[in-house]
């Protein structure tokens, strides 16, 4: 019928809205794909956590079982393992205090030390 008028063309909406459905077909084709791509990787790394999960617990009971270590695995996981802090500000300070004082009293000596050496070796260059 259109045909038959001058100026029209015979269109259909299918036509009009192929080149937009293609190109979601073929986005949501590409989201398959990477879904499926991610999936792989997870569940390459569900293999390789659930072989480790034996390493884990030999580990944990190790760091239990061991003084040395002072870990507890319901403790706190911010907690460093093996380091017992003071708990009050008090200690601290004087704990770092008497490291300050321990660094302080090294270097005076190494100080010393090398003033001492260099002076001997002038006595003995001056006296050649």
């Amino acid at each position: 019928m259109y045909k038959t008028f001058e100026g029209f063309t015979h269109f259909s909406i299918y036509e009009g809205l192929s080149p937009l459905l293609q190109k979601n077909i073929d986005r949501q084709q590409n989201l398959v794909q990477s879904i499926q791509s991610n999936k792989a990787t997870m569940d390459n790394n569900y293999i390789d956590i659930s072989n480790n999960i034996g390493a884990y617990n030999t580990t944990v009971t190790e760091l239990s079982n061991n003084n040395v270590y002072n870990y507890n695995d319901k403790q706190d996981p911010n907690t460093i393992i093996g380091y017992n802090a003071p708990k009050d500000i008090k200690t601290a300070i004087n704990n770092d205090i008497n490291e300050l004082e321990l660094y302080q009293n090294s270097i005076y000596i190494t100080g010393i030390i090398a003033c001492a050496t260099l002076l001997i070796s002038a006595i003995f260059i001056s006296k050649k």
